[in-house]
């Protein structure tokens, strides 16, 4: 399983991919919408976690390149929470599952 995570904020989507990693999942994090839809046409990337500050029209265009991919889509909302502890009960869990 490979994750790529698009978000706004770098130091944010560098928190999400360490918090990733140390549970032994590959993931790469990107903040411009270019490299993501290149590397999701790329291949290898098995999930798209798309950061809740990405705009709609960004958001439309990933989803529709992931989907072209065959990639899953999952749509994060962090807001204020623990990073970590986002990842840990929200985003490995749904990862798993797919």
């Amino acid at each position: 399983m490979t994750v790529l995570v698009i978000g706004r904020g770098p130091q944010v989507v560098a928190s999400v991919v360490r918090a990733l990693q140390d549970h032994a999942i590959e993931s790469v994090g990107v903040t411009d919408d270019d490299d993501a839809t290149a590397r999701l046409e790329a291949g290898g990337a098995t999930a798209l976690v798309i950061g809740g500050g990405v705009e709609r029209r960004s958001r439309r265009a990933l989803e529709r390149a992931a989907e072209a991919a065959r990639v899953t889509v999952i749509h994060g909302a962090l807001g204020n929470r623990d990073v970590r502890g986002y990842v840990r009960d929200e985003l490995v869990p749904l990862l798993r599952q797919s």
